[in-house]
């Protein structure tokens, strides 16, 4: 129960603030958290989230309530909510008795954010990837100049060429991760099945994908998240898993989007992993948090290894056109 000096404190807080027990029932919410959700105060104390019918906040985020509460750490997720057309940082702080959070509206930032990326990463794909190609056709020149002359010096052309290559291919990853330009270019799924080619053709490994979904609109983080999961997907097979085939899936279902990568390679024990901190694995898992998704990983030595993202429908906006 919060003092009523602490409750008065809250309620000038310009942000919706609130708080729940281990059970996931409310036991405290702001006057702006009332005024968020559109509710009656009094109404919601001692609810659980997924008795609330005034709205799908809650239930979208039931899971990560569990996983800070069982972890005991605190997170952070960034997400769209459809309901108020926003973007939100969504901050949960765990304790033993419960869960506090607050919702704080980034939409501007958001915004200003991924424009700056885009811009970036359009301005290291023209400008210096069109220098270096200008650097490449002279040092090209210079070589047809030299025909067989001086060995040495052809063998320093040769030398800086392939350094050239190199740092093309590495402005591309940048420019890459800053931004997929062939998600605005294509979307979604062809940047997937472009990822696929791109896989095949540098590890022989085959991938079979299918897609539920035609001709999908997907906000820009939803895309993304699961285009650089993905991304991280094959790449963590190509190093380590010793397969022969991968199987993808991109679906549709009733409460949101749902990604598979399953592999039938050597596997691993996702428990030794975990004490091990992988690095990689993390970073999906707090990505797909970020959009207010979930991330699972099934593994085990000699049986292959499987993981699934799913995006809820609450927090991944109404912008798929299921045709």
């Amino acid at each position: 129960m919060i003092m009523p000096e602490i409750s008065h404190i809250l309620n000038r807080f310009d942000v919706p603030f609130f708080s729940l027990d281990k059970k996931s029932a409310i036991t405290y919410l702001n006057k702006k958290a009332g005024e968020f959700f559109g509710c009656n105060l009094q109404e919601m104390i001692g609810k659980k989230i997924d008795e609330i019918p005034q709205s799908s906040f809650f239930r979208s985020f039931a899971n990560i309530y569990q996983e800070a509460l069982t972890e005991q750490r605190s997170v952070c997720v960034q997400n769209y909510y459809s309901e108020k057309s926003v973007w939100l940082q969504h901050l949960i702080y765990p304790s033993e008795d419960g869960l506090t959070a607050c919702v704080i509206d980034i939409t501007k930032s958001e915004k200003v954010r991924e424009e700056e990326r885009i811009n970036l990463s359009r301005e290291i794909h023209d400008e210096l990837g069109q220098q270096l190609t200008a650097l490449m056709m002279d040092i090209a020149w210079l070589d047809n100049q030299m025909g067989k002359k001086e060995p040495r010096i052809r063998k320093k052309i040769d030398d800086i060429n392939d350094l050239l290559n190199i740092t093309v291919e590495t402005l591309r990853k940048i420019s890459t991760d800053l931004h997929p330009q062939i998600l605005d270019d294509l979307g979604l799924i062809a940047g997937l099945e472009w990822q696929n080619r791109q896989f095949e053709k540098s590890s022989g490994i085959a991938v079979q994908f299918q897609c539920g979904i035609a001709n999908p609109a997907f906000p820009s983080s939803i895309a993304i998240c699961l285009f650089r999961i993905y991304q991280e997907s094959l790449t963590n097979i190509a190093r380590h898993a010793e397969a022969q085939m991968v199987s993808t899936a991109l679906e549709w279902k009733d409460d949101g989007i749902l990604l598979n990568i399953t592999d039938n390679g050597k596997g691993f024990n996702t428990e030794v992993a975990r004490l091990k901190g992988r690095s990689g694995l993390a970073i999906m898992k707090e990505r797909a948090m970020q959009v207010g998704g979930q991330w699972r990983i099934n593994s085990e030595p000699n049986k292959g290894t499987s993981i699934t993202v799913h995006i809820p429908k609450a927090a991944s906006h109404d912008q798929y056109n299921n045709s």
